[in-house]
Order: structure tokens, then C-alpha cells, then sequence
């Protein structure tokens, strides 16, 4: 709204009436419409979802689109194959390392070994030895009290004398807290064919009776193990967790009944505490023997019965029966069955993070990386994106370390990667593209999309070369539009950019682009000049072959203005190289005194001129 005033004639107070009318007048103003505004014209307010829509728009190109799609995809499949072998592979590596640099877990002091170590071997007798060493070591335990004694070995009547068979029976009888372990064939909740297992009547003594079968992963490595195994269509409980039940005061749980974690295969994962080298808690077999015949005589010993009172006591092989775990390299199997029942006896379980808790944590660290790496920067994505690995690997072990929680770290990992690499791509891409976009605003012309003739010069020489070399023949045209100008004027300048247009397309649908070693070109040569260079055509193929036709398909073109059909016509001039020619100019010369001699005899023709 405009509002003129005279100065002059007006007062102070009509000045503001009129001011404040005004004002007034504009808020009652219908917003839909413009006082005194032409007709057609309406002044409309932008909504206020306008701009965000346009910025939405503006977010989404097609390069951005791909990216989004390519996150969500790899988002969807990484939660959907989050238990392949590949990724747990790669998990247990991590797993591994947590558990070598956690802080101290708790050990059980309830726990003691007495290991067959080569010292025992050396000072009794070599493996195997007779059932009366193990009916003594049996016998001495009882007397002092241990809670549990635990045999990790098997007991056969036909590998003895009856004297040894029947001493170790004794003993059996008088012990009601012994154990003896089965193995099977196979693994898994399967009917399985058992290995090896004592004879019946040690069996049938024992306390418990527990398999001690293991989970290994494809790298040998023990890191769970099956809490039950079918066996006779009973479930028989893994010897440790036996133990640790009974010593515990509680009833053996069943699969359905299960009050210790489980992964997502049923087996529970054993939490190990240190390094069996750096175990408390060892005996050496002889030395216990030595020590209780040194204390029948009431002298002192370095093991005394306070050792054991009240205690695990795990007896097997430390010479061999060795075991691949986390922590070594070589774990003899006491030293596994130690380590279930410390767990279970210390309740530091590790759990499996649940799938829906997982897939939450997923979506989390795929929405932190979508936010820095789109748009892709390349110093700052790449270093954020180094950081949220780096923090999600921190998170998992703290998770790990105080809480007891694996969550698994390979899958987050790999979605961080795969969004990298996507967003690189898409960077490379859009780099790509805009450096194609940016090199034909250098090389071709803005209106026609023909080359320039600083490309096409270049490309002279090129071409020269290419035939001088591989001794082809090589073809120069020029064309030009007939009363191009006098067209221009009368009928405006939309209409000419029209006509150079669909002249450049008939050029290149004329020509050969792609395929060959040495591609056509086609360039404007001046505001309606254009210039073709042609390798591997002679002079008849060239003017009868590619002019001729260039200018017969020029001369059928109509264009439609109102209720008219108007036409254009080219003259074309027509050169080829010499063989002894140096000068790639010359043939262009050539051809332009050849344009000009078809201007001169008529237009609308094609002339050549070659020595």
C-alpha cells in the first residue's frame, strides 16, 4: 500500500489519523487479497510448512536418497544376521580380550585342584596309575573333610588287580560326596553314545555323576559350555554344575527350571577367572600323599588338613588333558570344571544382551552415525565415526566388566563401517558428478551441448596425430546456417536458440560418439558455425555419408510458429587432411573455403575443396 502526503498543507494530526487509519485498515485487511490489486493478482501468505518442505526437498537428492536407503538396508541386515558366524567370530576375539582385562573377578576360595602334574608322575609311576593311589587320595580327603571330592578322571575294573578294584570300591563306599564325570561323542541336545564312563559299580557309589562335555568354537576355543545333554532320554547335568549345586544346598535345575543365564543356544557362557598358572589353591597329587603320611607321624607339613576342610576338590590330569580357553593356551580340564563352578558358586554370570534391548542399541549408534556422516565431511565423518567405534567398544567392556552384560560388539561395528563406506561412495560420487558437471561447462557449449573450440582444437591435434600415426583418413566439416541473422530478427531470439539446438542434435545423431578409438566430434565454430572433425573417413564418405545426410535432415526440420511451419537450411564445406600435411588448420581452412564457396553458388549445398 502506498500512501502519498504533502508535507506542506498537512498538519501533525492528520498526518497521524491518516497513519493510524491506515494501520488499522491493513490488519482488517482480508489476508487472502491485495487492496486495488490488478486482476488475477493475489497476494497469499507462505504457510509455515513452505520452507521446510523446501528444505526437505533440497536434503533429498538422489545421491542423498541412495545413502538413506543403503543405512537402512545395511541397518536391516545387520540386525537380521546379527548371529552369523562371521560376526560371532569376530565376537569372541573381543570376548577374549574383555575377559583378559577385566578388573579381578571373584574366586571362590572354596575351590581347590589336586593335579596329576609330571612331578607326580615322575615320583610315583608313570600314567596309568593303580585304583590304590586314587582309593588313598579318596580316603585321605574324607578324613580331613572336604564338602566335595571331584574326579576328572574314569575308573575301569578290567585295568587292574581285583586288590586295587576292590580298595578303590571301599573307599567309594565309605565317601558319600564323591563325583565322577561321563563324556559322549558328540555335543549339542542330541541322543548321544556315551565315550567313556567308570565302570557301573564306581557309578553306582558316586554322588553325582555330570558330563563334561564342551562347547568349542570353530577356533578350538572353550568359552561356554552345555549346561545339560540328553543322554537315555534323561538330562544329564554338566558335572560342575552338579557340584556346585549340591555344595551350594540347592536342587540340580532342569531346562525349564534354569536360574543361571543362558546365550541365545542354551549354553552358558563361563565367566573365567584368571589364568590357570596363576591359580591359588594347587596341589600336587604326591605332594598330598607325602604330606599326610608325614602328618600320621606328627610332623609338620606344608599341606595340612585345613586346606581341604569344607572344600571342592577337583582331582585329574595337569600333565596333559589340555584345553584351548580365553585365557591360555593349554588349560588342563580341572581347570575348566574349576572355573563353571566358581561361576555359578560367585554368580558372576555373563548374559547375552536381549534381542529387543540389542536392536535398540542398534538403532541408536545407526542414528549417531547418520547424523555425522550425512553430508559426508571428510576430516570430521571420518574422525567421528572413529569415535563412536572407539566409544562403543568402551561402552561394551565397561557393560562387560561391572555389569556382566556381552552385547556383542562386531555387528555395531560393522554398521559403522558399512555407513562410512556408503557415505564415502556417495562423496566420491557427488564429487564425480560435480566435476563432470563443472567439465563440460569448461568444454561444451552452454546452449547447444557441442564442444567449445578450445576442446576441439585440442582434439585437432589429437586427431592429426591418430592419422599421421595409423595412416587414416581424416575429415574437417564446417556449417553454416543460411540467413541465420535475418531469421534471428524477424523471428526473436527464442526461436533461433531453438533452431541451434535442434541443428547441434541432428549433428550428433549424424555422428559416431562412442566406440571407436578415436570418437567424432562436434563443436559451434561461431554463433551458427558449426565444425565436425571425422577420423577414419575419406572425402566421398564424409561429404555424401555425414554432410549430405546432415543437411537433408536440417532441411526437412520444421519449426512451428502460430499456424506456420517455418525451415532452415545449412551450407556445408567439406575438407580432408593431406598425407604429407603437418598443419591441422589447413584442412580446417580448407573447409572453410569450401563453406564459402557453397555460400557463394546458391546455399543450401555441399562443396568440397581438397588438392
Amino acid at each position: 500500500m502506498e500512501i502519498k502526503i504533502s508535507w506542506k498543507k498537512a498538519s501533525f494530526g492528520s498526518i497521524l489519523s491518516l497513519l493510524t487509519r491506515s494501520f488499522f485498515k491493513t490488519l482488517l485487511e482480508d489476508e487472502g487479497t491485495m487492496e486495488n490489486a490488478p486482476a488475477g493478482l493475489v497476494k497469499k501468505r507462505q504457510g509455515y510448512a513452505t520452507e521446510p518442505l523446501r528444505q526437505f526437498i533440497l536434503f533429498f537428492t538422489p545421491l542423498r536418497t541412495i545413502q538413506i536407503l543403503g543405512f537402512i538396508l545395511v541397518f536391516v541386515l545387520a540386525l537380521s544376521f546379527s548371529g552369523a558366524r562371521i560376526f560371532r567370530s569376530f565376537d569372541d576375539r573381543f570376548y577374549d580380550q574383555f575377559l583378559k582385562y577385566q578388573p579381578a573377578p571373584k574366586v571362590d576360595p572354596a575351590v581347590v585342584y589336586i593335579g596329576i602334574d609330571r612331578n607326580s608322575l615322575q615320583s610315583i609311576r608313570p600314567f596309568p596309575w593303580p585304583k590304590r593311589y586314587y582309593a588313598a587320595i579318596t580316603r585321605i580327603l574324607r578324613e580331613w573333610g572336604a564338602k566335595a571330592i571331584v574326579f576328572n578322571l574314569f575308573f575301569t575294573q578290567a585295568a587292574d588287580t581285583p586288590e586295587d578294584d576292590q580298595a578303590l570300591l571301599e573307599e567309594f563306599k565309605k565317601t558319600p560326596n564323591f563325583y565322577l564325570p561321563v563324556s559322549f561323542e558328540s555335543e549339542g541336545f542330541k541322543n548321544y553314545y556315551y565315550v567313556n564312563q567308570s565302570s557301573q559299580v564306581y557309578s553306582a557309589a558316586a554322588h553325582g555323576i555330570g558330563h563334561i562335555n564342551y562347547s568349542q568354537d570353530p577356533d578350538n576355543v572353550i568359552r561356554r559350555v552345555y549346561p545339560f545333554v540328553k543322554f537315555n532320554k534323561e538330562l544329564v547335568p554338566h558335572l560342575g554344575i552338579r557340584v556346585a549345586y549340591d555344595y551350594l544346598g540347592k536342587p540340580v535345575p532342569t531346562m525349564q527350571q534354569c536360574d543361571f543365564p543362558r546365550d541365545d543356544q542354551n549354553n552358558l557362557l563361563i565367566h573365567w577367572a584368571k589364568r590357570w598358572n596363576a591359580s591359588s589353591g594347587y596341589y600336587p597329587f604326591v605332594d598330598v600323599l607325602n604330606s599326610y603320611a608325614l602328618a600320621s607321624k606328627g610332623k609338620t607339613t606344608p599341606i595340612t588338613e585345613k586346606d581341604f576342610k569344607g572344600k571342592i576338590c577337583l582331582i585329574g590330569m595337569t600333565a596333559s588333558d589340555y584345553k584351548t580357553t580365553p585365557l591360555d593356551s593349554a588349560s588342563p580340564g580341572i581347570g575348566a570344571l574349576g572355573n563353571i563352578i566358581n561361576t555359578l558358586l560367585t554368580g558372576q554370570f555373563i548374559r547375552v544382551v536381549p534381542p529387543r534391548v540389542f536392536a535398540g542399541i542398534l538403532f541408536l549408534i545407526a542414528f549417531l552415525s547418520g547424523l555425522v556422516l550425512i553430508p559426508f565431511r571428510s576430516v570430521f565423518s571420518t574422525l567421528s565415526a572413529l569415535v563412536i567405534a572407539g566409544l562403543w567398544i568402551l561402552v561394551s567392556f565397561a557393560f562387560f566388566s561391572w555389569a556382566g552384560i556381552w552385547t556383542g560388539v562386531a555387528v555395531p561395528l560393522f554398521l559403522v563401517l558399512a555407513y562410512f563406506l556408503i557415505s564415502f561412495a556417495v562423496m566420491k560420487a557427488q564429487e564425480y558428478k560435480e566435476r563432470i558437471y563443472f567439465l563440460s561447462l569448461a568444454v561444451r557449449d552452454e546452449l547447444t551441448g557441442l564442444f567449445v573450440m578450445r576442446y576441439v582444437n585440442t582434439f585437432l591435434s589429437q586427431a592429426l596425430n591418430f592419422s599421421r600415426t595409423f595412416r587414416k583418413p581424416f575429415a574437417v566439416l564446417l556449417l553454416d546456417i543460411d540467413n541465420f541473422k535475418k531469421f534471428n530478427d524477424e523471428h526473436g531470439s527464442r526461436l533461433a536458440d531453438t533452431v541451434l539446438k535442434r541443428i547441434a542434435s541432428v549433428i550428433l545423431d549424424s555422428i559416431r560418439t562412442k566406440g571407436r578409438a578415436m570418437p567424432d566430434i562436434a563443436g559451434r565454430y561461431g554463433e551458427d558455425v558449426f565444425i565436425v572433425l571425422l577420423v577414419g573417413y575419406n572425402l566421398a564418405t564424409a561429404t555424401f555419408g555425414v554432410a549430405e545426410r546432415i543437411r537433408k535432415t536440417i532441411e526437412r526440420t520444421t519449426f512451428p510458429v502460430g499456424d506456420k511451419n517455418l525451415s532452415v537450411s545449412v551450407s556445408i564445406g567439406v575438407s580432408v587432411l593431406n598425407l604429407d600435411e603437418k598443419n591441422p588448420q589447413k584442412v580446417v581452412e580448407r573447409a572453410q573455403e569450401a563453406l564459402l564457396k557453397a555460400k557463394a553458388e546458391g546455399k543450401n549445398r555441399t562443396c568440397i575443396l581438397n588438392d
